[in-house]
């Protein structure tokens, strides 16, 4: 009887051990319902021309100048400002993030396109300051930080 019980018991474990067992597996590709959808607000293209930048009405201006009878730059105490048409309409170019101006900001205008200002950091006006650079009118602006001690 032993005998039997135990010849049973091998039976069903190698049955067991034979069985049809199937594994879930997860599909290759995940369902559309199953990627999360990201959405992020449209931006607006940076503007190509100045035209499409702001018109303003300059104030507290600290300094201007004019390449030639039509294109001029102009610097107030917060904007960098353009003139193409003799001055009679100024655009705002100023770079993204810069807001302190005026007198402290250094700059050189080789054209109507190429430009350089040097604003110091207001943190640390002694020793560190940025740079910004455009080949474009002010249309962008490249910038660099520099600094001022040795």
């Amino acid at each position: 009887m032993r005998f039997n019980l135990v010849l049973a018991m091998l039976v069903l474990a190698s049955l067991a051990c034979t069985a049809n067992v199937s594994v879930l597996k997860p599909p290759a590709t995940p369902s559309p319902e199953a990627i999360p959808t990201v959405y992020t607000e449209p931006t607006q293209p940076p503007p190509t021309s100045l035209e499409d930048r702001p018109a303003v009405v300059p104030e507290a201006i600290s300094t201007f100048h004019m390449i030639d009878s039509q294109d001029g730059w102009m610097i107030t105490d917060t904007s960098i400002l353009r003139t193409v048409d003799g001055g009679a309409t100024w655009h705002d170019v100023t770079p993204s993030g810069v807001s302190r101006l005026g007198y402290g900001a250094g700059h050189s205008f080789l054209n109507a396109n190429r430009g350089w200002i040097l604003i110091a950091d207001p943190n640390d006006p002694v020793n560190a300051g940025t740079l910004y650079r455009t080949t474009d009118g002010g249309m962008q602006w490249n910038s660099t930080s520099v600094p001022f001690a040795s």
